[in-house]
């Protein structure tokens, strides 16, 4: 369907849902199951259901599971991330600090077995062409890498994946290079993802690569640089 048209059917659907359509029944209930981006507003956030097949100790065939996670409790982890006073993080503020950032692209890892975050579309093209090069085959893994289109956003869809226990990692960028307010802004933003990642808090962290997240001391590219060397690095492609 053209993108126009699942926002109309999204809304028809939500409609009949709230029993707001002239002549509907009171005890309707309307319960729509999607692999389109979407059909996932963060409007209706609370209402969204993750079902999933998982194996089974108990059984030979693999089991429904259900999972919720809410705007408050949204809210509550950011806050923990942020180093702040809980109450001045509530489900709204929450929304509005999401939306702009969990557009269709980001919201393909509702449906992916595993959800990588990075900072923009560069650290995209670059992970995607690596795991081409290696053969990988992530898109058979049902691994998807989406952009945060910024430095300063890769906390918020880590928070909605992980609370849905969709497996997430996440990247970015120490800035270890900058000077200035630009360096102290990259401090504290720092400090909040490795919170995020419930890891020691340090300025500038030295490159590494863990369980469920990286960094790099500096950038991408500056590690690529150093991996390849200067020359090879600048050379044009053939």
């Amino acid at each position: 369907l053209h993108p126009s048209r699942c926002r109309y059917l999204s809304d028809l659907l939500f409609k009949l849902a709230e029993r707001s359509v002239i002549g509907l029944g009171a005890n309707t209930q309307v319960i729509y199951t999607t692999h389109s981006s979407y059909f996932v507003d963060l409007h209706r956030f609370d209402q969204i259901r993750l079902v999933k097949k998982v194996p089974s100790p108990d059984s030979p065939a693999l089991q429904s599971t259900i999972t919720r996670f809410t705007l408050e409790q949204a809210a509550r982890e950011l806050a923990r991330i942020c180093d702040a006073d809980p109450t001045n993080f509530t489900r709204e503020s929450f929304r509005a600090r999401a939306i702009p950032i969990m557009n269709t692209i980001v919201n393909e890892g509702f449906f992916a077995d595993v959800v990588v975050v990075v900072e923009g579309q560069s650290e995209v093209g670059a992970l995607w062409k690596l795991q081409e090069i290696m053969a990988k085959n992530w898109p058979q893994l049902g691994i998807v890498v989406v952009p945060a289109e910024g430095k300063n956003n890769i906390d918020r869809p880590t928070v909605i994946f992980r609370g849905l226990s969709i497996p997430t990692y996440f990247i970015f960028d120490g800035d270890a290079h900058l000077s200035g307010k630009g360096r102290e802004a990259a401090k504290n933003r720092n400090h909040r993802y490795l919170r995020l990642a419930c890891a020691p808090i340090e300025d500038f962290p030295d490159t590494q690569v863990n369980e469920t997240w990286a960094v790099f001391r500096e950038n991408l590219e500056k590690t690529f640089e150093e991996e390849l060397g200067c020359l090879l690095y600048t050379s044009p492609s053939p």
